[in-house]
């Protein structure tokens, strides 16, 4: 005889599932054990996934981040050289350069290049009109004219610095 089985009312729906049931607990886990232990399964592995994705992510992100602060510091490279570029005209009164410094100084520069054929070639992008540190008298400062004579390559007489 069965070891579940109850010796009396053999024919009750309870007597004919009892046995079945003493041999689901006698096999192991049940199938709903069965269906959370995948799900935890499952879970565990995408979570695992994620944190994998979620560092690759983050090293992008850090990546990213290094290469923008390079293109920024060169973006303010480019800008600082495009201003150092421009062309200044130290001394030229306010005025003098109708209707702007870029047209007077474009037009000067290709009217004096030889041969005419390279003027077509030539275009000021920004020019601009800087009146220029004054001395006490008036005119151009002498450190003024200290820099403009090393920009010609000569050099300073020594009373002059």
């Amino acid at each position: 005889m069965d070891k579940y089985a109850v010796p009396r009312q053999t024919g009750s729906p309870l007597c004919q599932t009892m046995p079945r049931v003493g041999q689901e607990m006698d096999q192991g886990p049940s199938a709903d054990l069965k269906k959370v232990t995948e799900k935890v399964t499952n879970a565990e592995t995408d979570i695992a996934r994620f944190q994998s994705t979620s560092k690759r992510v983050e090293d992008q992100v850090q990546f990213l981040t290094a290469e923008h602060e390079k293109i920024v510091a060169r973006l303010e490279d480019q800008e600082g050289r495009a201003r150092r570029n421009n062309i200044r005209v130290v001394g030229m009164a306010k005025g003098v350069e109708s209707p702007s410094v870029k047209l007077f100084l474009e037009t000067l520069i290709t009217d004096s290049l030889r041969p005419k054929r390279l003027s077509k070639f030539f275009t000021v992008e920004r020019a601009h009109r800087d009146p220029g540190p004054t001395s006490a008298t008036g005119g151009p400062s002498e450190d003024n004219h200290r820099k403009n004579f090393q920009l010609q390559g000569q050099r300073c007489h020594p009373t002059s610095r």
